[in-house]
Formats: C-alpha cells, structure tokens, sequence
C-alpha cells in the first residue's frame, strides 16, 4: 500500500479537470460514492468526459502499480499516472458542508442540488440567461454585494463593532420574493440589507412578462435604485450582484439549513448548529428527540437525518402552484392585524420557521418547521396509526403515514417570514404583533404609488401649470374623514381620492375578500365595475399627500387649497384641479399587491405534449374580441393591446375633421373576461 504522504502529494501534483469548464448545465450530480461518503481524492483521466461518475486516486495507483495501466471503467480509456487530473469533486469538499450528496453546475459553477419544479430550472437552459448568468459571475464585488461586508459595515456605522458584546445577529436565508430557500442568493445592485433574493424566483418573475419594472420588497429598503427594469432578461441581470460570501455560506451548510448567525471573531456567518465530536446537533431537532426519545427507535444522527430531508423538501416546495386556493387563503390575511404565539407547542422552543397545515384556518397559530417535521417522523416511526393528524388543527391528513408527502401538506407562513425577522423582540415576548395595516400602508408607498416626481414631470410633458387645487382635504366615501393618507382611484373618470383609513374599514368589512368586488365610487363607471383587486386600481397619491401635509403645517381651517409645485409651497393663485390634471398623468406601472402566475394547469396548456410518437407544443393562443382588440395567451403569460388600440383611436379621431371638431376622446377601455375557457376573472384596462 502506497503511503498517506505519498498519495496525497502525488496527488496534489496532478492538474485540475477542464470537464466542470465544459458543463453548461447540469441540474443532478452525485458527489459522493456507492456509500454515500464524499470522495477522499477524486480522480478521472484527462480524457474522460463523464462528469457524473469519477475514482478513488488509491484505487487508481494500485490499479497501475499491479497491471502496469489502469482502464476507467466508464469510458474505457487506458492512461498512466500521467494521463491523470483531479476531478471538480475535489473543488466539492472544500466549498461544500459534508453531508452534501448532489450538487447543481451551471455554467461551470457549482451550487447545492435545487428541489425546485422543472419550470424554474428549465431557465438554464436557455442561451441568453447562461450568458447573462456568466457575466454576473463576474461582476462579484466583496464591498457591495457581501453579506459579510453589509453587517459589518452597518456595525461600524452604528458603533457596535466591539467583540464579544454584540447581541446575537441572526439571518434566515429565505428569497424575498417568494420564501423559498436560497440556493443562488443575488440582490440588487445597491441594496444594503442582508436580505436577498433566489435568483430562480426573479427569473420566473421576469419570463411571466406581467410587469416591467420591479421594486426591492425589503421593508423599509432605502437604495435609490431599489426599481429595476425586468422587461427583459438582460435588464434585470444588469440590475443584480451574485453574493458569493453567502453563496459559500450556504454551500458549506448542511442542505436544510436556513438559519445562520454571525460570528464577531471570525466577520463572517457561519451555520447555527452546533458540534459534538465531530457530528453536527440541530438544537431544535435534538431537543425534540430529547423529549421523545423513549418513543424514538433509531438513533439521533438517523433521525436528524430524516428530520432534515423532509425540512429540505418543504423549504422548496411549490405547494401553493398545485394548490392555488390555499394561496388565495393566505394572502387575505396579508394585511390583517394579528397576534401571533411564537412559541412551538412541541418543543417550548421560539419558532424560526413558522409553518401550518393547508387546513389550519387559525392565522394566529403555527409550529416550527423542524419541530413539526419530528412530529411527522416520529409518527412514521411508531407506527400505531395509519393516518397523520396536524398537531395544530387536530385535523387528519387524507393519504396514508406511508405513502403522506409532508411538503404536499404544509407550508411556510410567507407573510409571517416576510415581517418577523425585522423585529427580533418576539424572542423574549413569545408573542409577534403582526402588524398587517401597516404593512398594507407600506405596499401603497412604497410599490403602488403615483410618485410625486411622476405626477410633476407628467404635466410638465404635457405643458400644464404646476399649481395644483386640492378642492377638498375630506374623504370622497366618507365625509368625516379627514385626508390622513390619500388614496388615487385610479380608474374613477372622476379620479376621486379616499383616505387608506376608510379602504381599510371597508377591506375589514369584506373579511380582506374582493370576489364580490368594492365600490368606493358611487359614480356610474365605479359603480358598475367594483373593484374586485387593488393592483393598478388604487394608487398612493404622493403628490397630495405631501401638499396636503405642507397645508396641515399651516394650520389653516378651510377645507381646500392651492399647491405651487414649482415654488414648492402653498399658494392663493389660479390652480389647477387635481382631478383636472390627473387626466393629463401617465398611467402608473402597476407595482404593489401581485401574486406571481402560478396557474399550473394554464402552464400545462403551454407545454410540450406527446401524440402518437411526436411532440408538439402550443406557442400561442391570440383571441380577438372586437376591432382588433387582441388578447394574447403563451407560457409567459397573458398579455393585450387595449393601450395600443386607445392610443390608434383617438389618432384617428384627430385626423377626421368632424370629430376633431368636438375634440372627441376615448379616455379608457376595459375589456374583462369572465368564463374565458383559457383564464376567468381578469380585468384589461387602458
């Protein structure tokens, strides 16, 4: 046998393999051997080009030693010592946590495997996005995008840098887009929050075409840059930085892991787990099976390990495409106001994951994802019942304990996750004030807003004064109501304006349900078509809300006044109406209060189809409804030329000598499809 020392410095005179180089994309590689141990000195030929199977170098050099050559059993090339390079797994067991079996490679780039559906993966596989993606590789600056930097800098900023006496900081890599698990973490460039995104959810974002630009959702986010333009795939990858510190945070960490804290000593995050002679302890996890342990029958290392796979399943799981209601569900209690017990029921510990069954119907309880995750296991491992029962709800699961998928049964509290890690006191109180009213005042203004450089530069295209009459300081649906935050009605001809106060009662009224539409306008148009979504309809009228509290300043009792926007202060001159120059505003991008598409059964319409041995796929579906009015379906998604067609009218209407006489307008069309066999329920407006 060839001596430790002698092996290892042989090896380590070998050249790297170009194969990880030449992969384009590779979703699932196996890194570890036929005993699911990682390789110890993984070894191919230089000619070999199989990068889903390579050989112990010892292996290899008694293979030679014994027969004078040694033939790779995969492709059956004959080489010498010489003819030998380092496989990429060797790249695998300093960059990644040990317990890691699979990995992803894209673009030559190694990232954790991704249970994420195929639709999100498939994205790699196209031209411009791998270009793209190689191109961000590059454009990696330490100072910018790192998460490492970002707190460190925040700490000397806040004078807290003083080791040893710093209070714990915590990080939950959850994308802020979605929720789910990190596996490739970006930000936009600019941001300065640890907070980050999954670049598989933006990607997603981006092909479905719904929207043109895109704000950071970081509550309270203060990058000047914070909206980008996502109209194409090269406009959004121009607006975002890989963050390679985290990406190697999480490549070290085991595959379940989502929590991480940082470490004053070391300036660097590192994984919260704990370590006993070598073996990895998950505090949530031990401590569930310290308490269960008699009814446990397998050992600890065995259970976490069972513990862990189905944590990793639910972080990525896609339970809300298969079931869009559920989704429905939890997004109208988004904007509610809850108190919520943050202590697990099972184990007494403060929930970090907070999750609940798709029965549970009580917003204001959840378990920790570990902890209900050891429930299910240890439930499995028992053995006297043949049917899973939520601890929460008590209700009883419909498939079998051998054949139920947790991941197809719970979900990650998205709202919850989105708020609680901006406000840790909940880890003394054991109680978390969701604060769901501001947070809908915070979704006005800061993503679904008529800005006010908006509303100044608008009329100035248009050549229209800049002193604007506000005619009433009083809310339009109800008269008591003094203007607090004003609220555009976007769609109104009148284009009247309430206060959120009072969209907020009636949001409450309703139970935060719009299926039967809201009237706030008891105009004929409003009155006709409620409002039965809040995304492009109802807009943060920022221009009047900051007039409006130019005029409170003043003390003034009467009930209406003037705003001179370019001398930018109050004014007795001949103004403008404000619903007047609204006519003349653009159309606000339609940014705050979107679900993502996730439909699965209009995707499948889109899909590649086998039919008697050949493939097929419909691109396409356009449906005209009247005088080319077109309605166009495809995978991305749904999109119309009602703009287009408004825009060619009146064109027309100006060009005919009679009609311009009467300087004839069409000011808006809605085109609204309720039994469409492709998609129901959605309104086009322009």
């Amino acid at each position: 046998m060839i001596q430790q020392f002698n092996l290892e410095s042989n090896y380590q005179s070998l050249p790297d393999s170009i194969i990880l180089q030449t992969i384009s994309y590779e979703p699932d590689v196996k890194i570890v051997d036929s005993n699911n141990k990682q390789f110890i000195l993984p070894t191919i030929s230089k000619s070999c080009i199989h990068p889903k199977v390579c050989f112990e170098f010892e292996t290899i050099v008694e293979k030679i030693k014994q027969e004078g050559c040694w033939k790779c059993e995969a492709c059956k090339t004959v080489c010498q010592l010489t003819d030998l390079c380092k496989d990429f797994r060797y790249q695998v067991n300093i960059e990644f946590n040990e317990f890691v079996t699979n990995v992803m490679i894209i673009e030559g780039k190694l990232f954790n495997k991704s249970s994420r559906k195929k639709r999100y993966l498939d994205h790699f596989t196209k031209i411009n996005i791998k270009t793209n993606l190689k191109k961000l590789y590059q454009r990696y600056v330490a100072t910018e995008s790192s998460i490492n930097q970002i707190i460190i800098n925040d700490q000397k900023n806040s004078q807290k840098i003083n080791s040893g006496t710093n209070k714990r900081i915590q990080y939950w890599a959850f994308c802020l887009q979605d929720k789910v698990k990190i596996t490739i973490p970006v930000r936009i460039i600019g941001c300065r929050h640890p907070e980050c995104y999954e670049l598989t959810s933006l990607l997603q974002l981006q092909v479905q075409g719904q929207e043109q630009f895109y704000v950071c959702v970081y509550p309270g986010c203060d990058n000047p840059k914070k909206r980008i333009d996502i109209s194409t795939i090269d406009s959004l990858f121009s607006s975002l930085s890989i963050d390679e510190d985290l990406l190697q945070i999480i490549k070290k960490s085991s595959p379940s892991s989502v929590k991480f804290i940082f470490n004053y000593q070391t300036q660097k995050f590192e994984e919260d787990v704990f370590r006993e002679k070598g073996r990895i302890i998950d505090p949530t996890i031990n401590n569930f099976y310290q308490k269960n342990q008699k009814d446990i029958n397998i050992p600890f290392d065995e259970f976490q390990k069972q513990v862990q796979q189905q944590v990793a399943q639910i972080c990525q799981n896609d339970i809300f495409v298969e079931q869009p209601q559920l989704e429905q569900e939890l997004s109208s209690y988004k904007f509610r106001n809850l108190e919520i017990n943050m202590k697990d029921q099972l184990t007494g510990m403060i929930i970090e994951q907070p999750v609940r069954c798709k029965y549970c119907t009580n917003f204001s309880k959840c378990l920790d994802l570990k902890s209900y995750a050891c429930e299910f296991i240890k439930k499995k491992l028992i053995k006297k019942t043949d049917f899973f029962m939520c601890p929460l709800c008590q209700t009883q699961f419909k498939s079998t304990l051998a054949s139920c998928a947790l991941s197809t049964n719970i979900y990650l509290d998205q709202n919850l996750l989105f708020r609680m890690f901006k406000d840790l006191s909940y880890i003394q109180t054991q109680k978390f004030s969701y604060l769901g009213q501001q947070y809908m005042i915070q979704e006005f203004q800061e993503r679904q807003v008529l800005t006010k450089a908006d509303y100044i530069n608008s009329l100035k295209q248009k050549g229209q004064s800049l002193k604007i009459e506000f005619k009433t300081i009083f809310c339009s649906l109800n008269k008591n109501q003094k203007l607090q935050i004003p609220l555009l009605l976007h769609n109104c001809p009148k284009k009247l304006v309430i206060d959120f106060y009072t969209l907020y009662q009636q949001m409450e009224q309703c139970n935060f349900k719009l299926d039967n539409g809201l009237i706030l306008c008891k105009c004929s148009s409003c009155n006709t078509t409620p409002i039965k979504k809040l995304a492009g309809q109802i807009f943060y009228h920022e221009a009047f809300d900051y007039a409006l509290k130019k005029f409170y300043q003043s003390k003034s009792n009467s009930i209406s006044f003037s705003y001179d926007f370019i001398n930018d202060n109050l004014t007795s001159s001949q103004a403008v109406a404000d619903s007047s120059a609204l006519q003349n505003i653009t159309t606000p991008q339609r940014m705050g209060f979107l679900e993502m598409l996730n439909d699965e059964e209009y995707q499948n319409i889109f899909g590649k189809k086998l039919l008697e041995g050949k493939t097929f796929q419909i691109l396409n579906i356009t449906e005209n409804f009247f005088d080319g009015i077109d309605v166009q379906f495809n995978q991305k998604g749904v999109q119309n030329n009602l703009q287009e067609k408004k825009d060619s009218m009146n064109q027309n209407f100006k060009n005919d000598q009679t009609l311009s006489k009467f300087k004839f307008e069409i000011k808006g069309i809605q085109l609204q499809l309720n039994d469409n066999p492709i998609i129901s329920n959605l309104d086009f407006q322009a």
